[in-house]
C-alpha cells in the first residue's frame, strides 16, 4: 500500500510539475467572483511524458474481468449506478483512509493509493500545486489544502459525457477543492452561470492540464458538464482530486 502523505508541492523540486513562476505565468482565471467562487484552468500542469504514461497505464485497464492487467492494477474500472441511472463511463476512487465520498445517491469507499502507479502521485502533486496557488493567490492556510482523494473518470472514444451539474462538496472541508487533471483527449468543458445572465464559457480541456474549482458558490452559483462530441470523440482520463476531510461522511451518518 502506497503512504497517504504528501509533502506540499512548495517545499519539493520535482520534474513533473511545473516551477512556480511557469504555473502562475500559465494560469487562466475562467471565474474570479470571490474567494469561495474561483475556477481557473492551467495549460501543461502535468509534465506530458508523465501523463502520457499514465494514460496508456490506465486506458489498459477496462475493468471488472480485464484478466490480462490484473497483477498490475487489479479490476481498476468500475461502472456504477447513481440515482440518474447506470454511468456512461467508467469510475475508479482513490484516497487516505476514511475519504468516502457520497454524490447523487451513490456511497464511495476509497481504495487505497497504489503504490505500484507513481505517475498518480505526480499528477496529485500537480493538483496540489494549484491548490496551493489558490490559497495564496485568495487567502487560507497552506495546510488546509491538502487532497485527500481521486475520483477518475474514463471516457472511452465515441463516448461518454456529464450533464450539466454542481459538485457535491459538502465533505470537502473549507475551501472546497475540486480539481481535474486531464489525460488524452481534448474534450469540451462547458461553464455555464446559473440564474438570469446564463453567461457561458467554453474551453478545450488538454492532456496534462489542470481545472480547479474553489469554494462552494463555485458549485451553486455556476454549473459545468462535459457534452459528447460525436462518435469521433477522443479518449479522456479525468482525476478529480478532492480535499474531503477524512471522516466526514462517516460522521454525518451517525447524527
Amino acid at each position: 500500500m502506497a503512504s497517504s502523505s504528501l509533502d506540499f508541492v512548495g517545499n519539493q523540486d520535482n520534474n513533473d510539475v511545473l516551477n512556480s513562476h511557469e504555473f502562475s505565468s500559465n494560469v487562466r482565471v475562467l471565474v474570479d467572483e470571490n474567494p469561495k467562487c474561483v475556477c481557473m484552468y492551467v495549460p501543461n500542469a502535468l509534465d506530458d511524458d508523465v501523463a502520457s504514461t499514465l494514460l496508456e497505464k490506465l486506458g489498459a485497464c477496462k475493468g471488472p474481468g480485464d484478466v490480462e492487467n490484473s497483477t498490475a492494477l487489479g479490476s481498476l474500472w468500475h461502472q456504477y449506478t447513481d440515482d440518474n441511472g447506470p454511468q456512461d463511463r467508467l469510475a475508479a476512487y482513490w484516497g487516505d483512509t476514511c475519504c468516502d465520498f457520497w454524490f447523487v445517491g451513490l456511497l464511495l469507499h476509497p481504495a487505497p493509493w497504489p503504490a505500484n502507479l507513481p505517475e498518480l502521485l505526480s499528477a496529485r502533486r500537480a493538483a496540489q500545486q494549484a491548490a496551493e496557488y489558490c490559497q495564496r493567490r485568495y487567502g487560507g492556510k497552506l495546510d488546509a489544502t491538502k487532497l485527500t482523494s481521486c475520483l477518475a473518470n474514463y471516457y472511452r472514444r465515441g463516448q461518454g459525457h456529464i450533464d450539466a451539474h454542481g459538485d457535491e462538496v459538502r465533505a470537502h472541508g473549507e475551501d472546497k477543492y475540486v480539481i481535474s487533471i486531464s489525460l488524452g483527449g481534448p474534450r469540451e468543458f462547458v461553464l455555464t452561470e446559473r440564474g438570469g445572465s446564463q453567461r457561458e464559457m467554453r474551453l478545450q480541456l488538454e492532456h496534462g492540464s489542470a481545472l480547479v474549482m474553489r469554494g462552494e458558490d463555485m458549485q451553486t452559483a455556476w454549473k459545468h458538464a462535459l457534452p459528447l462530441e460525436g462518435n469521433d470523440a477522443p479518449a479522456r482520463v479525468g482525476l478529480t482530486f478532492r480535499s474531503i476531510v477524512p471522516g466526514y461522511e462517516h460522521f454525518v451518518k451517525e447524527l
